[in-house]
């Protein structure tokens, strides 16, 4: 039976009655309706809020990322010249030490071929030159040499 079937079957005098309980579902059907909406309202309200709270988050990790991005890009910038910088250090020294080692070898062997040609003979000495005074002789007496002035020679007597 459809709606309109119950209301042919109703007798006039029961219309205010059906009419008041048509009008009494209708209120509670609207009360569920603004009850609904209520809580669609509060949904959607939460929802905005939770989008603005999310979009913010967005943004502060997007910035964190793109700061961070930055700063790898510029560490590996920094590792990548310091490793060819250590690489030209690695190389220096490596060249220093082949030359020190060069040089130590070549050193050695100019110290072995020198000793081999020095002679044990010295060569002898030449006798400094000691200014003697102008009236001095000197006599050899074995292995020493004596100086002697002869001003107390050429005195006259009288003085002595």
């Amino acid at each position: 039976m459809s709606s309109s079937d119950s209301i042919k079957n109703i007798k006039p005098e029961d219309y205010p009655v059906e009419v008041k309980k048509c009008i009494g579902e209708m209120r509670q059907q609207r009360e569920r309706i603004y009850n609904e909406l209520g809580r669609l309202e509060l949904e959607r309200k939460k929802l905005t809020n939770d989008i603005r709270f999310l979009t913010t988050r967005l943004a502060k990790i997007s910035q964190d990322q793109a700061v961070k991005t930055q700063f790898r890009a510029e560490l590996d910038k920094t590792i990548e010249e310091t490793e060819k910088a250590y690489e030209r250090l690695l190389e220096t020294s490596r060249g220093l030490c082949k030359n020190a080692r060069k040089t130590q070898k070549s050193t050695r062997s100019l110290q072995v071929s020198s000793q081999r040609h020095v002679t044990i003979e010295q060569t002898p000495r030449k006798p400094s030159l000691i200014p003697l005074p102008r009236h001095s002789s000197v006599t050899a007496a074995g292995n020493n040499l004596q100086v002697s002035s002869n001003e107390e020679k050429d005195k006259p007597a009288e003085n002595k």
